[in-house]
């Protein structure tokens, strides 16, 4: 089974990071994939501390996001 992030985790996952005072939106990849998320920003932020605070958040839930390593901006939910 593939493990997804659903679109009210989502919402609140943003609000998280908007809390935290990082300068990003994350998206779903595509309208039917659920399995990874694009980081949206226009400032210069580090995508491993925003990984990090993402896996804060999602630790209750038995899910962690990883950095494509071929797209930085692209989040693979593990």
């Amino acid at each position: 089974m593939s493990k997804t992030i659903d679109v009210m985790t989502l919402m609140k996952i943003n609000q998280y990071l908007k809390e935290e005072n990082i300068d990003c939106i994350l998206h779903h990849a595509s309208a039917c994939d659920s399995r990874s998320l694009r980081i949206e920003t226009h400032s210069d932020i580090n995508i491993g501390e925003v990984c990090d605070k993402i896996n804060v958040f999602l630790n209750q839930s038995w899910l962690k996001v990883e950095v494509d390593p071929y797209d930085s901006f692209h989040l693979l939910i593990k």
